[in-house]
């Protein structure tokens, strides 16, 4: 049995003042979410929000983690115009990032956004394109000018940079919300192979601890040798970054990967001619943040860089023929 004050009157001042500081957090939890809203309802209700901590997007190649990022992201700013929100993008360049958001804001087509002079267009079709790009353009300047940071390579890639710029963020403004685009490209000086990993994986997650606010980063996934979703082992060189994440989300396009054999997609009819569009499978792996272990799914449209949630009744029927394929899946490969 431990005798009365043990310990000396500082460390008991720190942690009686942190008690507290966490008991008026608490309390003063009074909304209908935790974390940040984003604005999509399925999200929001069964993760309560984007909540403080480490977040991992994996998926494969192309598969639209980048364009998730950027559609969570500015929905994230609609939805709490006083947080600052910084996003590391290592994988693109300024410009591609400019591009897709300018695309999702206005809903032109990215080669048409980022190259609006190209083509043979009527004036009245030029006038319209130029319309829609002068809106989304002068959100882009707001958000600039106001509460949306982007860094790319250019600026660094080093893990020493981003912890800096991000530390040096959170001083100056309390709420923020920070990405990282993507994980597997953060350079690292003082390790190689699976130590690298091990290493980066546990300064990502002490970053997130220190910022106390969200951090979302992508990760890439190994090559897959079956067509279904994807599972936690399948994420590429980092068994810790598992570990370490409060939340991993993975995504899956079953219409990509069946090659257009699938209930999972969504077809549009334009001018009489059909055309199939993808739909995303954001299935919730790894949650410390609530029970809730499931998918959640996506309009996904390349071409303007979209990202539109699906309605609780969709989502019920995807989830039940995704899971049923799972299942045919488990007895195929044994």
């Amino acid at each position: 049995m431990l005798r009365d004050n043990v310990f000396g009157p500082e460390e008991q001042n720190r942690c009686v003042k942190r008690f507290y500081e966490n008991e008026r957090l608490f309390q003063s939890r009074k909304g209908e979410i935790i974390g940040y809203k984003t604005g999509w309802p399925i999200f929001d209700k069964s993760l309560d929000g984007l909540q403080n901590g480490l977040w991992v997007v994996g998926g494969l190649s192309n598969v639209g983690k980048t364009m998730f990022l950027l559609n969570l992201l500015w929905k994230l700013r609609i939805n709490n115009p006083d947080t600052l929100f910084l996003f590391f993008t290592i994988d693109d360049s300024f410009a591609k990032c400019q591009a897709r958001l300018g695309a999702l804001i206005s809903r032109l087509y990215i080669n048409i956004f980022g190259a609006p002079n190209k083509g043979n267009k009527t004036s009245c079709e030029q006038q319209k394109v130029e319309d829609k790009r002068e809106k989304a353009n002068s959100q882009l300047i707001d958000a600039f000018e106001k509460n949306l940071i982007i860094r790319d390579s250019v600026d660094g890639k080093t893990l020493d940079y981003i912890k800096n710029e991000s530390l040096e963020l959170k001083a100056r403004h309390e709420n923020i919300v920070v990405f990282l685009d993507n994980f597997h490209k953060v350079r690292v000086n003082k390790f190689s192979g699976n130590q690298k990993w091990i290493y980066l994986s546990e300064e990502i997650k002490s970053l997130s601890n220190l910022l106390d606010c969200p951090l979302i980063t992508t990760a890439e996934l190994r090559k897959l040798n079956h067509n279904g979703r994807p599972e936690l082992d399948d994420i590429k060189d980092a068994t810790d970054l598992v570990y370490d994440a409060d939340c991993t989300l993975l995504l899956h396009n079953d219409y990509h990967s069946c090659k257009g054999e699938t209930e999972i997609k969504r077809t549009v009819i334009s001018f009489g001619v059909e055309y199939d569009f993808p739909i995303i499978d954001v299935r919730v792996a790894k949650n410390k943040f609530s029970d809730f272990k499931s998918s959640l799914y996506y309009d996904f449209t390349p071409s303007t860089c979209t990202y539109q949630e699906c309605t609780e009744d969709r989502t019920s029927t995807y989830r039940a023929v995704m899971n049923a394929k799972d299942m045919k899946n488990k007895r195929k490969w044994g």
